[in-house]
């Protein structure tokens, strides 16, 4: 039988409400967690300076509950999130609002903690734009740094994620520390870098670093599948959690993956374990799309953090130089990718530059082991290998190079142009290079062969039979040596930041007009994040379209008479001295007079290439505004070259191993080409300057014929909207 609708305005029992009540406090209360916060005295009065705590109670599991008197010191103390403990511990404040339950029915407390790091990301266009406000080299790395470096309070939180993070991991391994280390740690963090955290589960552990190193991955494959205790029953039986004091360490790795989807499951988007010669559990927080990488077998991790950090100290010139470095080595497609160099190798190759300049700018991990041995320090290990160095700031010694950044920026480039990678390797511990032959007779015998070769030898500060730059492969060392070749010329041509890191421009079709038998219109620009290199002479950029476009046509088989064509420049002042001001920058127009030159071409020469069209062109000064033409084309297209054009491409892909657009493009047109021509298409191509301030082409093509059937169907084979702006990409980069 349904029961009974309530009468409006009825209200409900007592016990009904109470019901409904979802949890009730009699005082204002805040949850901590974290190491240490079972010292309920130290908690207390680390709190007690947000207003009077009446009492402090622990929870367990790392945690424990705050009752202040009044509500305000709740909202003060919630405000400040990271607290540290007398006791030397540290916490995380988070609000109490009862027993939240997980997706599982587990203490939900650690999910009100666990706040996603939510970095304030900045495009790269804006920080050009940053950047080319100042005209000094310097103060442009400055300004880079200030632009994508971590805050304090971005790595305020993520040192608060890591300290909830641990609470949770805590109630399974009671003596478990969580440690940052990498980018977020060590001063050099960009906003958006990973998460790396090291944990180390306490006790006796096995010896799990690499002085053997295949270790790891056999271990990991090893275990992969193996029975591991439930979560559901850690908490509860003994026996259980016995069992999981004893397991390898991969195994609880393993292990952490269940512990992590079974907690924080409403939370991820992702969490695996990789195998790897260093193998980590790698997490995605789906709120603030933050990657956490947590590692458990590798505390030398930790170290180099500390050695990076130290350096940093050492002297204010490090953290810009290092910086713009990486990013410079990111525009080029160098840095964390495939077969490429890691952030930690492209840190060293710059610490070790700046130990080698003269006078020294950073001491060698010697000479700072040396320094901590006279101050009485202790041998410190990790993972069985001596790792000890002073890092007090006080201790570390002064330099007395007084070079400029951009002095030392020049400097770099010219030591990795002429660095020898074939034949030398770098020893980082005392910033030598020695050939590679005497370089292997210093290591031990037992470990020669657990050096990996590759084109690039660079040995580890402390563990010395590890080769830090093992997975870069050749073609990326050819590719540094040239970028470092070209970025040296600029930088003594006296080119600035701005430059160096948009030396790859990106050409975009941003607007492309319907194809139809009347024409087809494009609006190409210079995209304005990677207009470094024509920022000084947008007409430098024109006269690369109009040559490609001209290239095009050839491939095409197309032939073409020219009407006339403009080489474009733009005078600016010197770069040296006072007048180096007065340059235009990007998003700014000249004051400067732009000079354009006509080429005249007679109407019956047809271009059979591009030498010839260029040799035989008639050029005279005159004066061009905004929307004037730029070059104007008569052309005639054999209609055999686009007939069946996908079919014989598919046919010729086999044997076609050539990344070059043109040249495929041109093998295929050679493949369609008849003894005798048949249903010509004769068209106009017209290139205008849209918009010089822009750096904007419009780019035209007319049927000679409007009633022909033919142009559209070619428009579509030949000079689609994607394959213009992919083969400009690749042309002018």
């Amino acid at each position: 039988m349904p029961a009974k609708r309530r009468a409006s305005g009825q209200t409900c029992s007592p016990s009904r409400k109470k019901a409904r009540t979802s949890y009730q406090r009699a005082s204002p209360t805040v949850m901590v967690c974290g190491s240490l916060v079972t010292d309920v005295e130290s908690v207390k009065s680390a709190l007690s300076r947000f207003g009077h705590v009446n009492l402090v109670e622990s929870t367990g599991y790392s945690s424990a509950r705050a009752h202040f008197s009044n509500s305000e010191s709740v909202d003060f103390a919630l405000r400040t999130q990271y607290l540290r403990l007398p006791s030397g511990g540290e916490g995380v404040i988070f609000p109490d609002t009862g027993p939240v339950r997980s997706r599982r029915g587990e203490n939900g407390y650690f999910l009100q903690a666990l706040k996603p790091p939510l970095d304030k990301l900045v495009d790269d266009d804006t920080v050009l734009k940053q950047v080319q406000k100042h005209t000094n080299v310097q103060d442009q790395m400055h300004e880079l740094c200030q632009m994508i470096l971590l805050t304090d309070e971005e790595v305020a939180s993520r040192r608060a994620y890591c300290l909830a993070l641990q609470a949770v991991l805590s109630c399974y391994f009671p003596d478990c520390t969580l440690s940052l280390f990498g980018s977020s740690e060590n001063g050099y963090g960009c906003k958006g870098c990973d998460l790396d955290l090291y944990l180390d589960f306490g006790g006796e552990e096995v010896s799990s670093g690499a002085p053997v190193g295949g270790d790891m991955r056999k271990a990991a494959r090893r275990f992969q599948g193996a029975h591991l205790p439930s979560v559901q029953n850690i908490a509860t039986d003994p026996e259980e959690r016995e069992k999981l004091a004893r397991l390898h360490p991969c195994a609880k790795m393993m292990f952490l993956v269940r512990l992590l989807r079974y907690h924080l499951r409403p939370m991820l988007s992702s969490c695996c374990f990789i195998p790897a010669r260093c193998p980590i559990v790698r997490f995605t927080d789906r709120r603030g799309s933050i990657q956490c990488d947590i590692n458990a077998t590798s505390g030398t991790s930790v170290v180099n953090t500390n050695l990076l950090k130290t350096f940093n100290q050492c002297d204010p010139r490090v953290r810009p130089l290092l910086l713009a470095t990486r990013t410079w080595f990111r525009v080029h497609g160098l840095l964390d990718s495939l077969n490429c160099f890691s952030s930690y190798a492209v840190s060293l190759l710059v610490c070790c530059y700046l130990q080698r300049v003269d006078p020294p700018i950073l001491p060698t991990l010697e000479q700072l082991a040396e320094l901590h041995s006279k101050a009485g320090g202790k041998p410190e290990f990790a993972d069985g290998y001596r790792c000890d160095f002073v890092q007090s700031k006080t201790l570390l010694p002064s330099s007395s190079n007084t070079a400029d950044l951009g002095t030392l920026l020049e400097g770099l480039f010219m030591f990795l142009q002429e660095l020898n990678y074939e034949g030398d390797a770098i020893v980082v511990r005392s910033a030598t290079i020695v050939p590679r032959p005497t370089f292997y007779a210093t290591l031990d015998s037992t470990k020669h062969n657990l050096f990996e070769n590759s084109p690039v030898a660079m040995q580890d500060p402390f563990i010395l039979h590890n080769n830090v730059t093992r997975l870069v492969k050749l073609q990326a060392v050819e590719v540094l040596v040239q970028r470092a070749e070209e970025a040296l010329g600029a930088c003594r041509d006296g080119k600035d930041l701005v430059w160096l890191l948009s030396s790859q421009p990106l050409s975009q079709i941003c607007k492309a007009g319907l194809i139809t038998n009347k024409g087809l219109e494009y609006e190409l620009f210079l995209a304005t994040n990677n207009a470094g290199r024509f920022q000084y002479d947008c007409g430098e950029w024109f006269n690369e379209v109009c040559d490609l476009l001209l290239q095009i046509l050839l491939a095409h088989r197309i032939e073409y008479s020219m009407e006339h064509r403009e080489f474009t420049r733009i005078e600016l002042p010197s770069r040296k001295g006072e007048g180096r001001s007065d340059a235009p920058r990007m998003g700014q127009q000249s004051h400067n007079t732009s000079i354009y030159k006509s080429v005249i071409l007679p109407q019956n020469t047809m271009g059979t290439s591009l030498t010839d069209t260029i040799s035989k062109c008639r050029m005279v000064d005159i004066g061009c505004d905004e929307g004037a033409t730029i070059m104007t084309l008569n052309c005639r297209l054999n209609r055999a070259i686009w007939v069946g054009r996908g079919e014989k491409r598919k046919l010729l892909a086999n044997w076609i191993n050539d990344n070059d657009p043109l040249m495929i493009e041109s093998t295929v047109s050679n493949a369609l080409w008849p003894d005798a021509p048949h249903h010509v298409v004769d068209f106009r191509l017209m290139v205008h300057l849209r918009n010089a301030k822009c750096s904007t082409l419009h780019i035209a093509l007319f049927p000679v014929d409007t009633s022909s059937q033919h142009f559209l169907p070619m428009c579509y084979s030949l000079f689609s909207q994607k394959w213009i702006s992919d083969t400009v990409k690749y042309y002018t980069c």
